[in-house]
């Protein structure tokens, strides 16, 4: 089955107005829902919150790096244009605003990033909480996944799609693609490297 088609069937089963999403390899911290709970009861204008996450091999005591993303609406919207704004399994969403634009859609390898920027550009509102609520799981597998011809590919489609919705410039979309095209294509231990180096924001927010 596919990833978008299991996403929305799970979506449209949740009771509740409001969904967290979760991987089953990945960890909340417990204070998550209730953080971004009282985000959302506090600004009802915003349709999605996300947070930061703290990135581990095999224990969440030894954290390898913190990913960090952008906080409010605007800086989302500028840093879509390059990278994913989002961490996935962090979000809480509205599932009748998600339903109403269509909920997720087949998108190889970027389902999330798809949804993400059709809710921008249907006028819905989105935030991170510059706080780690969730503890990712990576593995070499991982890494292999965001490399080769494959989902090089992938990701051009994706940039088409941006440049379509006019989420990026001619010149933003040629940076997009020769950019993360190099990082896609160099070898895994190589693209691993770049992903912890420059991707990340080391491990000092909490």
């Amino acid at each position: 089955m596919e990833l978008a088609r299991a996403l929305n069937i799970g979506l449209k089963h949740c009771k509740n107005e409001i969904v967290a999403r979760m991987d089953t390899d990945d960890i909340s911290k417990p204070e998550r829902c209730e953080t971004q709970l009282k985000f959302l009861e506090e600004h009802p204008n915003i349709d999605m919150v996300g947070s930061y996450a703290a990135e581990f091999s095999e224990n969440i005591e030894e954290i390898d790096d913190i990913k960090a993303v952008p906080q409010t609406y605007l800086e989302i919207v500028k840093f879509i244009k390059t990278r994913n704004p989002f961490n996935h399994p962090s979000v809480m969403y509205k599932k009748s605003k998600v339903l109403g634009i269509g909920g997720y859609k087949h998108f190889r390898g970027f389902e999330d990033y798809y949804l993400w920027i059709k809710m921008i550009n249907n006028g819905l509102v989105v935030a991170n909480v510059k706080k780690v609520l969730i503890y990712m799981r990576t593995t070499q597998e991982m890494f292999k996944r965001r490399g080769g011809m494959n989902y090089f590919k992938d990701m051009l489609t994706l940039a088409n799609y941006l440049k379509k919705k006019n989420l990026m410039s001619p010149l933003e979309f040629y940076k997009f693609v020769s950019i993360r095209g190099v990082v896609i294509l160099m070898p895994n231990r190589l693209r691993q490297m770049v992903y912890q180096t420059f991707l990340r924001k080391g491990k000092k927010i909490t």
